[in-house]
């Protein structure tokens, strides 16, 4: 018997029936998923290895002719299209880099918390003994050290 190779022959049956089988779990997953968009790739590869085999035709013993011998074999890959993603992010206008000493890192801090603000002195100034405003009880934290060993 001959078997045909064409898709419409019984030849490849499992081919067949592997296909719509992926096409099939396919289109439910993304149903299920909510996808749009999926892709499914069929590859075929073909092989041949070259052999021999009693020769009918021949009725001396042994007789032997070259055969080839055929190795058609597939593979079906779906890849279905589900995206899910989450963005964001840290910083902005109203934030500066900084170099954190004590934690050894760059940080950043909001700019409203090194700016000099006209609340703060009047609280550090009442909260001082006799109501008095003195800058050096006030902590400046927004300040700058320059290690200068030749100026001094």
């Amino acid at each position: 018997m001959n078997y045909a190779l064409n898709l419409t022959s019984d030849t490849f049956n499992q081919f067949k029936h592997d296909f719509d089988s992926i096409i099939q779990g396919t289109i439910q997953t993304m149903e299920q998923k909510g996808s749009l968009d999926a892709t499914i790739a069929v590859t075929f590869n073909i092989s041949f290895s070259e052999d021999s085999a009693p020769d009918p035709k021949i009725s001396a013993y042994a007789a032997k002719r070259d055969i080839i011998i055929p190795k058609i074999s597939h593979k079906i890959k779906s890849v279905i299209k589900v995206e899910d993603s989450r963005s964001g992010y840290v910083g902005g206008a109203k934030f500066e880099l900084i170099w954190d000493r004590t934690e050894q890192c760059y940080c950043i801090r909001r700019i409203s918390d090194c700016e000099p603000n006209l609340f703060n002195y009047q609280n550090a100034a009442a909260d001082a003994e006799g109501d008095v405003y003195d800058p050096d009880e006030i902590e400046v934290t927004n300040t700058i050290e320059i290690d200068d060993e030749e100026g001094e």
